[in-house]
């Protein structure tokens, strides 16, 4: 078992400690949480790319139900399209 710094945490595929899923790696190696409610986000702290549940993903925001003129996408937990309204 790897000992990592909080928030770190070891990865066995690589052995190197890395943030958790939840958070977010910046240039100079600091881990920032992801924003609310938001359960991945490699790319940046508001750049969310999954949602916790119940959440659904609606562009990078996790928000409870989709707006006007989207469906929910069950299978990716996600807003989707728009239905011109």
């Amino acid at each position: 078992m790897m000992n990592c710094p909080k928030p770190l945490v070891g990865n066995i595929n690589n052995f190197q400690c890395e943030c958790p899923v939840d958070f977010f790696s910046t240039e100079e190696g600091e881990c920032l949480e992801c924003i609310e409610n938001c359960k991945k986000c490699p790319k940046g702290q508001s750049l969310c790319e999954s949602c916790k549940e119940p959440f659904l993903l609606d562009e990078s925001n996790c928000v409870k139900e989709c707006p006007a003129g989207k469906i929910i996408n069950q299978l990716e937990r996600s807003c989707e399209g728009n239905l011109g309204l």
